[in-house]
């Protein structure tokens, strides 16, 4: 009887050192099955959890002769299966008794704190058994995840866009301004406003975003608050700078020029000291218009003269920064004598005739002979009728002196 309660206590003590010591067999038919987690997986990046992460499966069923033990498990960062040395029953984070009906593990919610939008979480499941012949063994490892959560919130930059004409680090001239934005790489959301209220509703993120202040020159300042994939918004980041008068051409816009006539062009908003290089910019034709005088490194301006019919822009470019600045589009048109419609020196008769013909569609005039034939001075010279008829003819005899 010694004998035997030694043989068998020996069987036992070499069971035991083959589940905890010696190397283990690995069967994958024992794997666990159906995980379920309490919150989704490969769902990135997520917020919390609100409560301890739960992860369940079901319980293995055993073949005749081997008896189910525990599972091991192990909570880490990679998605990669883990060996019997890198997790067994001496080695995981803990252990779930195989009497467990239905088996699960818990994370504390803690744990995802200081979790950001890079960070994954894998659970790794072995089934540890008993084979009454071949000793311990357990299973090949399940992975459940990844879990991944964002509890950051991160704060970006925001600066002026120093590329842009008219803009410094600390200045613009131009209004809206381009700002350049730095965040995380899960920065879904940008919140851009005049004041320190957030908006509703933000614009996607991206490196390069217009925003438009206040009217008025003087110190500006641009809030931003930055959203993640996650929904986090960070604290407020702020831009400080001073909105000034910038450069322009004058005049500005397009205008008109007749034929002969002469135009000064100037920069205004220029340094004391700062000249021009000034050229016609797309002249069709090209010799439409001329400088009347100097036209490179001018402090004051230029004069141009319209020579044929056409149109033309003119361009300063500094000498002090290489800035650029182009005028509108300048239309010359050929001049004309009002009430010699006819162009032919003389105001009489024909000219009238001219202006009641085309008053009753008989005609078709040209826009410089409808500014021509405007003398009661009409807000439309298309609209000329027999009143500006009248009026030539009565100016063509001598009744009136003008067309004043």
């Amino acid at each position: 009887m010694t004998r035997y309660l030694a043989h068998a206590g020996a069987c036992i003590l070499l069971a035991f050192l083959m589940l905890v010591v010696l190397p283990q067999n690995t069967w994958a038919k024992y794997e666990i099955s159906n995980a379920q987690a309490s919150v989704p997986v490969d769902v990135i990046p997520q917020q919390g959890p609100a409560a301890d992460l739960r992860v369940q499966w079901d319980e293995v069923t055993m073949d005749a002769g081997e008896s189910l033990i525990e599972y091991v498990y192990k909570w880490n960062n990679s998605g990669t299966a883990l060996d019997g040395t890198q997790l067994n029953r001496t080695n995981g984070d803990g252990v779930v008794p195989g009497t467990l009906a239905p088996p699960f593990v818990t994370k504390a919610k803690g744990d995802f704190a200081n979790d950001n939008f890079d960070t994954l979480w894998y659970l790794h499941v072995k089934t540890a058994y008993l084979n009454l012949t071949q000793g311990a063994g357990l299973s090949t490892d399940t992975v459940v995840g990844p879990f991944n959560f964002d509890n950051i919130a991160h704060t970006g930059t925001i600066a002026l866009d120093t590329a842009v004409t008219g803009q410094t680090a600390t200045t613009s001239t131009v209004n809206p301004v381009t700002l350049k934005l730095t965040a995380t790489a899960d920065t879904a959301t940008v919140y851009l406003s005049n004041t320190t209220l957030r908006p509703a509703t933000g614009v996607n993120y991206q490196s390069t975003l217009t925003h438009e202040v206040t009217s008025d020159l003087g110190q500006k300042t641009i809030y931003a608050w930055f959203k993640d994939q996650a929904g986090n918004i960070g604290t407020v980041t702020t831009l400080s700078f001073q909105l000034i008068a910038g450069k322009s051409i004058d005049p500005q816009g397009d205008l008109q020029m007749n034929t002969g006539a002469t135009q000064t062009f100037t920069v205004l908003g220029k340094g004391a000291t700062e000249t021009f290089d000034w050229v016609f910019v797309t002249p069709n034709p090209a010799d439409v218009a001329t400088f009347s005088g100097a036209s490179t490194d001018v402090a004051s301006g230029v004069t141009v003269e319209a020579a044929k019919e056409g149109t033309f822009k003119v361009r300063a470019t500094s000498k002090a920064d290489s800035a650029v600045y182009t005028s509108g589009t300048i239309t010359v048109v050929k001049s004309y004598t009002l009430g010699d419609v006819n162009d032919d020196t003389q105001i009489d008769a024909g000219d009238a005739i001219l202006v009641l013909r085309y008053s009753v569609g008989l005609t078709i005039l040209t826009s410089i002979q409808q500014s021509a034939g405007n003398v009661t001075k009409k807000a439309n010279a298309a609209d000329i009728d027999s009143g500006d008829a009248i009026k030539i003819l009565r100016y063509s005899v001598g009744l009136i002196i003008s067309f004043d």
